[in-house]
């Protein structure tokens, strides 16, 4: 926003600019879902990035291609987790929200998007006419960006006529709590336990989010 105000100084928006670039390739992968895997951050990354675009509009300067491409993608994230199902899922830190608005927003600005695939992010969602099947089938974020991640390999949900027949738990997001360790690390959720471990395990750091010590890595998804 600096940058744009102050056009007579390129420094500033060559600099904003790089820096973005970097966020991006460091938070996002190449389908434009958050390397954290976390739901929340997909619809923040998809907001301020429009927001930025929107500005660039606005000071009628050109928009760069990587803005563009980042909003399609994370779109098309956005349409798989959220815009096809009208429905929160609740893996890895996400919460119940209200994504009304932001869909009107999104209207309103003539963004549309839409996705029909099957899986992406990690995250497999199987539809009939009246059910859905939601799973975590990905493998764990890295150590750096695995503060959201709940130790969730093969949890999943099921929705019949638009109500959860069967939720996610998410986990206690009081970061100074217990149960914040304990929801997170082990399989207090709806998930298929094999041999009485979790998928994970993580550090705990005194008034920080904990993050994950031992990584798992998906081979087979079939």
């Amino acid at each position: 926003m600096t940058s744009l105000s102050y056009p007579q100084n390129n420094s500033y928006l060559n600099t904003g600019l790089s820096l973005l670039k970097k966020l991006a390739k460091y938070s996002l992968d190449n389908d434009g879902f958050p390397k954290s895997r976390n739901i929340r951050q997909l619809s923040f990354y998809l907001k301020y990035f429009i927001l930025i675009r929107e500005w660039f509009k606005e000071s009628q300067n050109e928009i760069p291609d990587f803005i563009n491409e980042n909003i399609y993608y994370l779109g098309q994230a956005y349409a798989f987790i959220w815009q096809n199902n009208k429905i929160d899922f609740l893996f890895n830190g996400n919460h119940k929200t209200n994504n009304h608005d932001f869909d009107f927003y999104l209207k309103k600005l003539g963004y549309n998007f839409k996705n029909q695939n099957n899986e992406l992010g990690g995250y497999v969602v199987l539809n009939s006419k009246k059910n859905s099947l939601i799973m975590d089938v990905g493998s764990s974020p890295n150590k750096k960006l695995s503060s959201n991640y709940q130790a969730g390999a093969l949890s999943f949900e099921i929705i019949s006529n638009s109500k959860k027949l069967i939720s996610n738990c998410g986990y206690f997001q009081k970061i100074d709590h217990q149960l914040n360790e304990i929801s997170k690390s082990s399989a207090v959720h709806s998930t298929l336990i094999l041999d009485d471990k979790s998928s994970c395990n993580f550090n705990k750091v005194k008034g920080k989010k904990s993050k994950i010590n031992q990584e798992l890595k998906i081979l087979k998804k079939k």
